[in-house]
């Protein structure tokens, strides 16, 4: 078994990738009233930050390093399901 070479190999960012893109697609189906609007673009934001936080921490690859951008990934979890 090789290495992982590429962040899009990790079974954590794939599945934090669809969540993503679910709540982009779920996020159109919102009105168009203020409130919403609001509503969608912190969940857009939170859900979204949970694989870019994992991708940024692969291309470091440093260790504690990279376990910090898992945390931070970790935190926008409870957010985005608020």
């Amino acid at each position: 078994m090789g290495l992982i070479k590429d962040y899009k190999e990790l079974i954590v960012w794939q599945k934090a990738n669809v969540l993503a893109n679910s709540v982009m697609d779920l996020s159109e189906k919102f009105t168009k009233n203020a409130s919403e609007q609001v509503i969608a673009r912190q969940i857009i934001r939170s859900a979204t930050s949970i694989p870019a936080n994992i991708a940024e921490g692969f291309g470091s690859r440093k260790g504690n390093e990279f376990i910090s951008y898992l945390y931070q990934a970790k935190k926008s979890i409870p957010e985005t399901d608020y």
